[in-house]
C-alpha cells in the first residue's frame, strides 16, 4: 500500500521518500537487526519493545524531523503501523 501511495504521488509531482521503521536509518537498522537476529540469545518482551520504540526515535530524530528542514523530502509514510505491532507483541 505504501509503494502504491508513493507511485500515485510521484505521478503528480510530489517527493516522497518511503521509509521503514523501526529502522530507517543506518543506526536505527542496527537496533532493530539486534532484535531481528538475536542469535540464538534469549529476549523479554519488555526488551525487544524498548529496542524497538529506540529504533523507531532515531528514525523520527534522524530522517522524520529534519526532512522538511532540508526539504529532502514532501511527504514521509512508513511502512508499518505501529498500533497493530504493538497489539501483536501484546497479544503473545
Amino acid at each position: 500500500m505504501a509503494r502504491f501511495a508513493r507511485d500515485w504521488l510521484a505521478a503528480r509531482g510530489i517527493t516522497t521518500q518511503l521509509t521503514r521503521e523501526p529502522g530507517g536509518t543506518p543506526l536505527a537498522e542496527r537496533v532493530r537487526s539486534l532484535v531481528l537476529d538475536r542469535q540464538g540469545e534469549a529476549i523479554t518482551p519488555v526488551t525487544e519493545t524498548l529496542l524497538m520504540f529506540a529504533a523507531r526515535a532515531l528514525h523520527v530524530e534522524n530522517l522524520i524531523k529534519p526532512a522538511p528542514r532540508t526539504r529532502r523530502v514532501g511527504h514521509l509514510r512508513p511502512l508499518h503501523r505501529r498500533d497493530a505491532r504493538v497489539s501483536r507483541r501484546g497479544a503473545a
